[in-house]
């Protein structure tokens, strides 16, 4: 699930990528539907797919990141330490402001709630 700034954070991308209200006010509801009807936000199915695939390979880097995480806490094991950075360096390469649907990426690591994670993000 995504969050974005507009609205003051009342929009939230779901995991099938359609905006929608996230507010429990019936008032902000109507501005956040509102929003998205004028900016179109879910009439353009090839963005709602990028935004997919971005979601989906950064939540597949970061349950991979952990896995090797936890490999690598139970003793010292070189190569998950190695993998370790690997996977953070590919999610910090996806978050970077200049990266493709960065914003996309950043969200999704923010809601796994890992604070070596977050620190790369933030």
């Amino acid at each position: 699930m995504i969050f974005i700034d507009l609205e003051n954070r009342l929009l939230t991308d779901t995991d099938i990528a359609d905006w929608t209200p996230w507010s429990k006010s019936e008032w902000e509801k109507l501005r956040v539907t509102e929003t998205v009807k004028r900016l179109k936000l879910n009439e353009h199915e090839p963005l709602a797919e990028a935004r997919r695939k971005v979601w989906a390979k950064t939540s597949l880097l970061i349950e991979r990141y952990q896995k090797a995480k936890s490999q690598c806490c139970n003793g010292g094991n070189p190569a998950a330490k190695e993998k370790v950075k690997n996977y953070v360096r590919q999610v910090k390469e996806m978050t970077k402001p200049d990266a493709e649907l960065s914003s996309v990426a950043k969200w999704c690591v923010l809601m796994r709630n890992d604070p070596k994670l977050i620190r790369l993000v933030s």
